[in-house]
């Protein structure tokens, strides 16, 4: 399977994944939740994410109908500004920042080079750089704070996160009670019916961000699953990126 239509695959589970509600949330409450674990749960969910920059390694491997296909790639992060990944040998590399969305590919000889607007209306849904940056540190996709109608509820060892009107969009968010860690998120687009499950694993309860993060969803009517596992990271280090597209490459939108 060629590295464009696997990057494709990417953006499309993140876009299944994002909502545009701009009313502010109220949310219902079952009697076994606590006001104080409610608001402390809030608190969790809303914080930046700890750490101001990461570089290291990340393994993808991408499971379509049985086929399945694997990469490690470097990783280049720096909070609320960029990412910058590349695969061996910077065959394939890949930019995105607050408004430009781009990456080339060298076997091909191709490259796109954009903004978020252009995949929104490929996909029709919004898409953001805050949302890729949240799939990749267990932070929700949505703004809880601009929902309306989440109900919370107490099940087993996890508080669960629902939206009670789902005409148009559904989703849950599994957190662990103890350490009110998100470690799931279920979103389904009712028009289309199309569905995406992100988990997410740690080693360590001192972890600042998932190891592992497994992304499941229906696209197009075929079974697609992505594997993102950390394999090496350092944070808090000076990250740069450095990235041109090569000349002579052709748009993969021409």
């Amino acid at each position: 399977m060629k590295y464009t239509k696997r990057f494709s695959y990417l953006i499309l589970l993140l876009g299944l994944m994002s909502s545009c509600g701009v009313k502010k949330a109220s949310v219902e409450t079952a009697n076994t939740v606590s006001s104080i674990s409610k608001s402390a749960l809030f608190q969790q969910s809303q914080k930046d994410i700890e750490l101001n920059s990461l570089r290291g390694r990340l393994r993808m491997t991408l499971n379509d109908n049985g086929k399945s296909q694997t990469v490690t790639s470097t990783v280049r992060f720096e909070r609320d500004s960029a990412l910058l990944i590349s695969a061996p040998f910077g065959v394939i590399k890949a930019y995105l920042d607050q408004k430009r969305l781009s990456y080339y590919n060298k076997l091909e000889r191709s490259y796109f080079d954009g903004d978020y607007k252009y995949l929104q209306e490929l996909i029709g849904v919004e898409l953001n750089f805050t949302q890729l940056q949240n799939l990749l540190f267990a932070k929700p996709l949505i703004n809880l704070s601009s929902r309306r109608g989440l109900v919370l509820k107490s099940e087993d060892s996890y508080w669960v996160l629902t939206n009670k009107n789902k005409r148009v969009f559904d989703f849950s968010m599994r957190f662990d009670k103890n350490t009110l860690r998100l470690i799931a998120q279920d979103y389904r687009i009712t028009r289309s019916n199309q569905a995406a499950r992100i988990t997410y694993a740690y080693k360590k309860d001192t972890d600042v961000h998932p190891t592992s993060i497994k992304l499941k969803s229906l696209v197009q009517d075929s079974n697609i699953e992505v594997d993102l596992q950390w394999t090496q990271a350092e944070y808090n280090r000076k990250v740069q990126f450095n990235y041109n597209i090569p000349k002579g490459y052709k748009s993969v939108l021409k």
